[in-house]
């Protein structure tokens, strides 16, 4: 494969994407980066999320150096009871107001990690001030800032809470 210079200029988010786990590229407009991506087998571009996108491959996160999966994406061991209930209210609220079933997936997948992220603690009890802490956190944690991209997740992260704290917990 290629040498890891290339990737140090692109950040990833492994996500769904039409029913499978994909690993998405994210680079600026660079035209030998471009025909390294396309080098690599099953390598789409996404025209909704504007990225190129792989099948989320052991190999590929080794190359890309992207830790290897914690977790199911539909698993719901790490988040407290009732937090999936929850969970399950912030999906069908969003299947109420008829929003795609991409954007279910999108919003429910991020919910989820900030669900996590809360461990046991009831979502219903997190302040204005703690979420917005916990995207300063987020924004930290993932380094977006420096490497001058705001992804495309950290946007989803807003949206959804949003969503929830607007339309789930009232």
């Amino acid at each position: 494969m290629t040498s890891i210079r290339y990737w140090l200029k692109c950040p990833f988010l492994c996500d769904l994407h039409k029913g499978q786990e994909v690993i998405f590229i994210f680079c600026k407009f660079d035209t030998e980066l471009i025909q390294i991506i396309r080098r690599i087998p099953g390598s789409k571009w996404s025209q909704s999320r504007r990225a190129w996108y792989v099948l989320d491959r052991e190999q590929l996160r080794v190359h890309f150096q992207i830790p290897k999966k914690q977790y199911e994406p539909d698993s719901l061991d790490d988040i407290s009871a009732g937090n999936a209930r929850q969970l399950e209210r912030f999906m069908e609220q969003i299947k109420l107001q008829g929003y795609s079933p991409h954007t279910l997936r999108t919003y429910t997948s991020e919910f989820r990690v900030f669900l996590r992220d809360l461990k046991h603690r009831p979502v219903q009890e997190i302040t204005y001030e703690q979420l917005r802490l916990y995207f300063v956190y987020l924004i930290d944690k993932k380094d977006w800032v420096k490497i001058g991209f705001i992804v495309e997740s950290m946007h989803s992260s807003f949206i959804s809470s949003r969503f929830c704290y607007g339309s789930v917990l009232v």
